[in-house]
């Protein structure tokens, strides 16, 4: 009996935790940074940028962001924003813009490939090395006029931040994660690979001033980026 117990308690240790409890940037989030553990295990960075993600008043879309601790680190965070989001004035253009994403009931996909999708959450393991990943993928039609960054291979160690891009002082796009593949060598080394997009992202603020001079060189820088030659 004794032997049987120790074998369920093997068992458990390496089946998936169960998905109800699993990490998940939600749908009113981007994941922007990945961290790979000594142990392999992935932290999945998520943040609110500017442009994305909050309601009418200025606060947050949704707030279904969990996350899960393994090996009694957390799998993922959801960033702290150093600055507060304002509420939407007349003629907005976030109303525009849609701020939540269309995202998968649970982690359903092995991959999130496509140039309108992000992958959201990545299911958590107590074995990293002994099961495929597992992605919960989310949608978001903006992301169509996204640009392709290339691909970026994050070891154990080591973290990739994407995040707010600038130029002359102005925040002009958004680097998110875009899919993500686990590679696991003979040895059990577990690594990953990120592809990275880029997709437009201005402050409301800024987009909203007109008949400037700040405002045109904004639209076009805004224009060049669309055109892939920022």
């Amino acid at each position: 009996m004794a032997a049987l117990m120790a074998m369920v308690c093997l068992v458990l240790l390496i089946l998936p935790i169960n998905f109800i409890s699993a990490s998940f940037c939600g749908s009113s989030a981007i994941p922007f940074s990945l961290e790979t553990l000594f142990d392999g295990q992935p932290v999945l960075g998520c943040a609110r940028p500017i442009c994305f993600g909050s309601n009418e008043t200025g606060h947050p879309a949704t707030n279904d962001a969990i996350f899960y601790r393994i090996n009694k680190r957390s799998d993922g965070y959801l960033r702290q924003e150093s600055r507060l989001t304002k509420p939407f004035r007349p003629n907005d253009p976030r109303y525009s813009i849609k701020q939540t994403a269309d995202c998968e009931s649970t982690f359903q996909s092995d991959s999130c490939h496509g140039d309108n999708r992000w992958a959201a959450g990545i299911v958590p393991l107590m074995n990293v090395s002994a099961y495929p990943i597992a992605l919960q993928c989310c949608s978001l039609e903006t992301l169509r006029f996204s640009s392709d960054r290339g691909f970026i291979t994050v070891n154990p160690g080591q973290i990739v931040i994407g995040g707010e891009v600038y130029k002359n002082g102005r925040q002009y796009a958004f680097d998110y994660i875009a899919n993500i593949r686990k590679d696991v060598q003979m040895d059990g080394i577990v690594s990953y690979k990120l592809n990275i997009r880029r997709f437009a992202c201005v402050s409301p603020d800024t987009s909203q001033q007109r008949g400037n001079h700040k405002n045109l060189t904004i639209m076009q820088d805004l224009i060049s980026y669309m055109s892939n030659k920022v």
